[in-house]
């Protein structure tokens, strides 16, 4: 059993018994359909002559169930087709067809040639139908129900897809190709853009050579490509994945997600900008955020690790709640906060306020400029100054260009200092007057330096 159809645009232009419909049920034994094309600018006329016959022609179909209308029942007739001087001729018989339609179901009515352009070769089958419809003008291929192939050379397969786009093709269910060269398969999946391609589950692929797969995704900048859940790519040669991932800048990068928590994963603002993992957003130009919680918000900045951020331009925040809000700045470890140009802070809770300020171990504020502070709880406000470990020890701002080293809970206030507490010299020590005098304060905190003379005599002198 077997159907030929035909689309419209390729109308039968005539049919015997002067009758313009063929009725399912009706006996036509012998009868011929003939179409004619004529085409005077390539200088030809192609005439193909139909048999109405059992069977049915190079591809199968099978299982038709017969209809309450009968059947259109004829008997092994020749179908010739002529093409200038050529002529092919073909035995219709029940041992071809290779594409099977099956279970073609419907009651029994007319086919109108004119309208419909369908040639049954026995069986019978639905008006309306269109489980097998090729277009020989268009060159267009559908097959299902309520599919349609208006583009030409496009392809429609499943349960109301549509081709429209040039060279598309549509597969699925709800299923939309409407870009010229575009794929849409799946269910409720759309492809409008050039070239592009979407699959899944109610994807878009809207902008130009786009590709979007997966659940909820969009596709809509030039060169875009979302994958996942709910992942957009907003813009040109963005590429978003993971779960509810969003790239809004140019060339951007998302990815990650936690479904299990419904927590999103990256979001990119700015172009070129890269955010991965889990709630990190990348919201400066070139930007990188990883990990949990993480921000980056300027210009080259980087942040990583869970709650870290960098908002300085070309930052680097790493570690755990770190903040990097200097230029060129340096946050790591726990707590940490460079806020200084150029700055670095390392360790636990440390602060690197000052331009060139480092701050160290645990606890440390490094305020001044150029300003180095070590150890546990201690503070430099002075410029060019440092304090080397021990504890709780101060530089006030007057102290610039002084040094602390260890001891605890020294306090320092005068420029070009070195405050130790105990100093104990295993080798010699060799100064020259004046600029290598020894200074002694006495109990009640006056300054004297100590002179040595050529004789070797030693004197107080108030400083």
């Amino acid at each position: 059993m077997g159907v030929i159809v035909f689309q419209k645009s390729n109308a039968i232009n005539q049919i015997t018994l002067d009758s313009q419909s063929i009725a399912i049920g009706s006996d036509l034994s012998g009868e011929f359909v003939q179409k004619t094309d004529f085409n005077p600018a390539a200088g030809f006329v192609h005439t193909s002559i139909y048999a109405i016959d059992s069977a049915s022609f190079d591809w199968r179909i099978d299982n038709i169930p017969t209809g309450s209308g009968g059947t259109i029942d004829t008997s092994s007739l020749l179908t010739t087709e002529s093409f200038n001087n050529f002529t092919q001729s073909y035995y219709i018989d029940s041992e071809s067809f290779d594409n099977r339609i099956n279970n073609v179901t419907g009651s029994g009515a007319t086919i109108n040639a004119a309208d419909l352009n369908i040639i049954f070769m026995s069986g019978s089958i639905a008006s309306g139908s269109d489980y097998f419809n090729y277009d020989h003008v268009l060159n267009s291929f559908k097959h299902g129900f309520e599919v349609t192939a208006s583009g030409e050379f496009s392809r429609a397969f499943g349960n109301y897809a549509n081709a429209s786009g040039y060279m598309s093709i549509a597969e699925g269910d709800n299923v939309l190709a409407s870009g010229q060269t575009s794929h849409a398969e799946g269910i409720l999946t759309t492809a409008s853009g050039v070239a592009s391609h979407a699959e899944g589950f109610q994807t878009l692929a809207s902008g130009s050579y786009s590709h979007v797969e997966g659940y909820n995704t969009v596709a809509q900048g030039v060169g875009s490509h979302a994958e996942g859940y709910g992942a957009q790519a907003q813009t040109q040669y963005s590429h978003a994945e993971g779960y509810l991932t969003i790239v809004q800048g140019d060339a951007g990068h998302a990815e990650g997600g936690n479904p299990g928590k419904g927590y999103a994963g990256g979001y990119v603002i700015q172009n070129g900008g890269h955010a991965e993992g889990v709630l990190t957003l990348s919201n400066g130009v070139a930007a990188h955020a990883e990990g949990y919680n993480t921000t980056a918000s300027e210009k080259a900045a980087h942040s990583e690790g869970e709650g870290s951020i960098a908002s300085g331009y070309a930052s680097h925040a790493e570690g755990n709640n770190t903040l990097a809000s200097g230029l060129a700045s340096h946050a790591e470890g726990y707590l940490t906060t460079a806020n200084g140009d150029y700055s670095h802070a390392e360790g636990f809770q440390t602060l690197a306020n000052g331009y060139y300020a480092h701050a160290e171990g645990f606890l440390t504020t490094a305020s001044g400029y150029f300003s180095h502070v070590g150890g546990y709880n201690n503070i430099s406000e002075a410029e060019k100054s440092a304090i080397i470990g021990g504890g709780d020890n101060l530089l006030e701002y007057t102290a610039n260009r002084s040094v602390i080293i260890g001891g605890q809970n020294i306090t320092g206030s005068l420029a070009n200092t070195v405050y130790v507490p105990d100093i104990r010299i295993t080798g010699s020590i060799e100064m020259t007057y004046p600029s290598g005098s020894i200074y002694i304060l006495s109990p009640n905190g006056t300054r004297y330096r100590i002179n040595v003379d050529d004789s070797g005599n030693l004197t107080a002198i108030l400083a």
